[in-house]
């Protein structure tokens, strides 16, 4: 399952919920509170960590700041090269 984003393709391992999950439990802040801190409702943070949803550039950006940088915007991307593996996999 791969999501249109603004400037690329979201990982199908999706390692930018992943990462967002494991600095969640690390730092110990609920899901709720993390929603409040970027500006967005906690069903949108759910979304987000279950890979059912992509940020906008913008809420990236905020996550990256809450995170103090562990999950960037670039997290949510698929790296060219490999957009391209998978676009020759799929032909």
């Amino acid at each position: 399952m791969t999501a249109t984003f603004l400037f690329g393709k979201v990982h199908s391992m999706n390692i930018a919920a992943r990462k967002l999950a494991t600095w969640l439990e690390a730092e110990g802040v609920p899901k709720g509170v993390f929603a409040n801190r970027v500006n967005v409702g906690p069903p949108t943070v759910s979304r987000l960590l279950s890979g059912e949803r992509t940020p906008s550039l913008e809420l990236a950006t905020r996550i990256s700041k809450q995170t103090a940088g562990f999950v960037t915007p670039d997290d949510w991307v698929t790296p060219p090269a490999e957009r391209q593996e998978q676009t020759e996999a799929a032909a």
